[in-house]
Protein backbone atom coordinates (compact mmCIF):
# COMPACT_ATOMS: atom_id res chain seq x y z
CA UNK A 1 0.00 0.00 0.00
CA UNK A 2 3.01 2.24 -0.66
CA UNK A 3 3.61 3.73 -4.14
CA UNK A 4 7.33 4.20 -3.36
CA UNK A 5 7.68 0.52 -2.47
CA UNK A 6 5.95 -0.55 -5.70
CA UNK A 7 8.26 1.79 -7.65
CA UNK A 8 11.31 0.33 -5.91
CA UNK A 9 10.09 -3.20 -6.68
CA UNK A 10 9.68 -2.21 -10.34
CA UNK A 11 13.29 -0.93 -10.35
CA UNK A 12 14.56 -4.20 -8.87
CA UNK A 13 12.62 -6.20 -11.46
CA UNK A 14 14.09 -4.05 -14.26
CA UNK A 15 17.67 -4.50 -13.03
CA UNK A 16 17.55 -8.14 -11.85
CA UNK A 17 14.93 -9.59 -14.28
CA UNK A 18 13.57 -12.23 -11.90
CA UNK A 19 11.00 -14.71 -13.20
CA UNK A 20 9.36 -15.11 -9.80
CA UNK A 21 8.87 -12.84 -6.80
CA UNK A 22 7.69 -14.40 -3.54
CA UNK A 23 5.94 -12.24 -0.97
CA UNK A 24 5.97 -14.08 2.33
CA UNK A 25 3.45 -13.21 3.72
CA UNK A 26 0.79 -11.03 2.17
CA UNK A 27 -0.23 -10.00 5.70
CA UNK A 28 3.26 -8.58 6.34
CA UNK A 29 3.23 -6.56 3.11
CA UNK A 30 0.73 -3.91 4.17
CA UNK A 31 -0.78 -2.10 7.10
CA UNK A 32 -4.41 -2.43 6.02
CA UNK A 33 -7.23 -4.48 7.47
CA UNK A 34 -7.20 -7.70 5.42
CA UNK A 35 -10.95 -8.06 6.01
CA UNK A 36 -11.63 -4.81 4.15
CA UNK A 37 -12.30 -4.79 0.41
CA UNK A 38 -9.72 -1.97 0.30
CA UNK A 39 -7.13 -4.75 0.32
CA UNK A 40 -7.60 -4.57 -3.46
CA UNK A 41 -5.51 -1.37 -3.22
CA UNK A 42 -2.59 -3.66 -2.28
CA UNK A 43 -3.35 -6.40 -4.79
CA UNK A 44 -4.02 -4.26 -7.88
CA UNK A 45 -0.55 -2.65 -8.12
CA UNK A 46 1.04 -6.08 -7.72
CA UNK A 47 -1.15 -7.55 -10.47
CA UNK A 48 -0.34 -4.61 -12.75
CA UNK A 49 3.37 -4.89 -12.01
CA UNK A 50 3.32 -8.63 -12.79
CA UNK A 51 1.53 -8.03 -16.10
CA UNK A 52 3.68 -5.05 -17.13
CA UNK A 53 7.02 -6.67 -16.26
CA UNK A 54 6.19 -10.27 -17.22
CA UNK A 55 7.05 -11.63 -13.82
CA UNK A 56 5.12 -14.07 -11.63
CA UNK A 57 4.30 -12.78 -8.16
CA UNK A 58 3.49 -15.39 -5.54
CA UNK A 59 1.89 -14.00 -2.39
CA UNK A 60 1.77 -16.43 0.53
CA UNK A 61 -1.48 -16.08 2.44
CA UNK A 62 -2.90 -18.25 5.19
CA UNK A 63 -6.23 -20.01 5.44
CA UNK A 64 -8.53 -19.65 8.38
CA UNK A 65 -8.73 -22.57 10.81
CA UNK A 66 -10.78 -25.36 9.22
CA UNK A 67 -13.15 -27.71 10.98
CA UNK A 68 -12.30 -31.41 10.95
CA UNK A 69 -14.81 -32.08 8.17
CA UNK A 70 -13.99 -29.05 5.97
CA UNK A 71 -11.99 -29.23 2.76
CA UNK A 72 -9.44 -26.57 1.85
CA UNK A 73 -10.90 -24.26 -0.81
CA UNK A 74 -10.22 -20.71 -1.95
CA UNK A 75 -13.09 -19.65 0.30
CA UNK A 76 -11.04 -20.80 3.29
CA UNK A 77 -8.69 -17.87 2.74
CA UNK A 78 -8.54 -15.34 5.53
CA UNK A 79 -9.67 -11.82 4.88
CA UNK A 80 -11.64 -10.11 2.15
CA UNK A 81 -12.76 -11.84 -1.03
CA UNK A 82 -10.93 -9.02 -2.85
CA UNK A 83 -7.75 -11.04 -2.27
CA UNK A 84 -9.25 -13.99 -4.11
CA UNK A 85 -10.69 -11.84 -6.87
CA UNK A 86 -7.29 -10.40 -7.77
CA UNK A 87 -5.44 -13.74 -7.78
CA UNK A 88 -5.06 -15.51 -11.13
CA UNK A 89 -4.32 -18.81 -9.40
CA UNK A 90 -4.74 -20.13 -5.91
CA UNK A 91 -2.61 -23.00 -4.66
CA UNK A 92 -3.35 -24.66 -1.34
CA UNK A 93 -1.28 -26.94 0.84
CA UNK A 94 -3.04 -29.04 3.45
CA UNK A 95 -2.80 -32.27 5.43
CA UNK A 96 -6.10 -34.07 4.76
CA UNK A 97 -5.22 -36.97 7.06
CA UNK A 98 -3.97 -35.66 10.41
CA UNK A 99 -2.41 -39.06 11.20
CA UNK A 100 -0.19 -38.90 8.12
CA UNK A 101 2.86 -36.77 7.44
CA UNK A 102 1.92 -36.54 3.77
CA UNK A 103 0.86 -33.11 2.56
CA UNK A 104 -1.26 -32.30 -0.47
CA UNK A 105 -0.81 -29.40 -2.87
CA UNK A 106 -3.89 -28.51 -4.93
CA UNK A 107 -4.80 -25.86 -7.46
CA UNK A 108 -7.82 -24.22 -5.80
CA UNK A 109 -8.39 -21.55 -8.45
CA UNK A 110 -7.06 -21.07 -11.95
CA UNK A 111 -7.90 -18.37 -14.47
CA UNK A 112 -5.14 -19.65 -16.73
CA UNK A 113 -5.87 -23.33 -17.39
CA UNK A 114 -7.75 -26.40 -16.24
CA UNK A 115 -6.46 -27.20 -12.73
CA UNK A 116 -4.22 -30.28 -12.56
CA UNK A 117 -4.83 -33.15 -10.15
CA UNK A 118 -3.49 -32.64 -6.61
CA UNK A 119 0.01 -33.85 -5.76
CA UNK A 120 1.28 -35.36 -2.54
CA UNK A 121 4.63 -34.77 -0.90
CA UNK A 122 6.54 -35.46 2.30
CA UNK A 123 9.33 -33.39 3.78
CA UNK A 124 12.19 -35.56 4.98
CA UNK A 125 15.72 -35.03 6.26
CA UNK A 126 16.99 -35.43 2.70
CA UNK A 127 14.47 -33.17 0.98
CA UNK A 128 11.00 -33.41 -0.53
CA UNK A 129 9.65 -36.75 -1.71
CA UNK A 130 6.72 -36.79 -4.15
CA UNK A 131 4.00 -39.34 -3.41
CA UNK A 132 0.35 -39.90 -4.31
CA UNK A 133 -1.94 -37.12 -3.10
CA UNK A 134 -3.56 -38.11 0.19
CA UNK A 135 -7.32 -38.11 0.70
CA UNK A 136 -9.30 -37.19 3.79
CA UNK A 137 -10.26 -40.36 5.71
CA UNK A 138 -13.92 -41.26 5.22
CA UNK A 139 -16.25 -39.69 7.76
CA UNK A 140 -17.79 -43.09 8.53
CA UNK A 141 -14.43 -44.25 9.88
CA UNK A 142 -14.32 -41.28 12.26
CA UNK A 143 -17.90 -41.85 13.38
CA UNK A 144 -17.20 -45.55 14.01
CA UNK A 145 -14.13 -44.67 16.08
CA UNK A 146 -16.14 -42.18 18.15
CA UNK A 147 -18.93 -44.71 18.71
CA UNK A 148 -16.41 -47.30 19.88
CA UNK A 149 -14.87 -44.85 22.33
CA UNK A 150 -18.32 -43.79 23.60
CA UNK A 151 -19.37 -47.41 24.08
CA UNK A 152 -16.13 -48.19 25.89
CA UNK A 153 -16.56 -45.24 28.23
CA UNK A 154 -20.17 -46.17 29.00
CA UNK A 155 -19.27 -49.81 29.68
CA UNK A 156 -16.37 -48.78 31.88
CA UNK A 157 -18.61 -46.47 33.95
CA UNK A 158 -20.99 -49.34 34.61
CA UNK A 159 -18.14 -51.50 35.90
CA UNK A 160 -18.17 -53.87 32.95
CA UNK A 161 -15.26 -55.13 30.93
CA UNK A 162 -14.33 -52.72 28.14
CA UNK A 163 -14.47 -54.14 24.62
CA UNK A 164 -13.48 -51.91 21.72
CA UNK A 165 -13.53 -53.17 18.14
CA UNK A 166 -11.01 -51.92 15.61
Amino acid sequence: DDDKAIGRLAEIIASETPRLIVIDTLRGLHGMDENSSRIADVMEPLAKLAADKGVAILAVHHARKLGWNEQLTMNASRGSNAILAMARCGIGIDRPDRKSRTLRVSMLKSNLSVPPKPLGFEMTDTGITCVDAPERPPRAEKVAQAENVRAALLLDKEGCDVVVSA
